[in-house]
């Protein structure tokens, strides 16, 4: 019975030496993997903070062009109001003279200055899409 039992205890300090290996290895592992997801937790707090700080300049640029296109439109209104009143002025003085006949005024002056505001406009209009299509790409690039 004694060697049964000397027997049985060898058997159970194997068993024991196995777990406590394993337990060691498992451990181990546990370790690397608490290791690799304390990296990876850092590489993602990294990528937070770079993609934020890419969104928030692209909103301040976004700002930016906001205020030049709204800037732009409000001088293209005044100048559309100016174009109103010359035209309206220009109608009201030919209502005025109605009864007769009258000659052309050709003023060459006024009508240069409205080729320039309009070739002016057309090229602040192309400003504006090619601003959006650049704002655009870059909105696209960031995602």
């Amino acid at each position: 019975q004694i060697a049964i039992l000397k027997k049985k205890i060898v058997e159970l300090n194997e068993t024991k030496c196995a777990i406590e290996l394993k337990k060691n290895m498992l451990l181990e592992n546990n370790k690397h993997l608490e290791e690799s997801l304390e990296l990876i937790q850092s590489e993602f707090e990294s990528m937070e903070d770079y993609w934020q700080k890419k969104i928030d300049e692209e909103r301040v640029f976004f700002e930016k062009q906001m205020k030049v296109s709204e800037t732009q439109f409000k001088e293209m209104e005044l100048r559309e109001k100016e174009y109103e009143e010359l035209l309206t002025s220009m109608d009201t003085s030919k209502h005025n003279d109605s009864d007769r006949l009258y000659t052309i005024d050709e003023n060459r002056s006024l009508e240069e200055k409205v080729n320039e505001w309009e070739e002016e406009i057309s090229e602040l209009k192309i400003q504006i899409e090619e601003i959006e299509i650049n704002h655009e790409e870059e909105l696209l690039t960031l995602k």
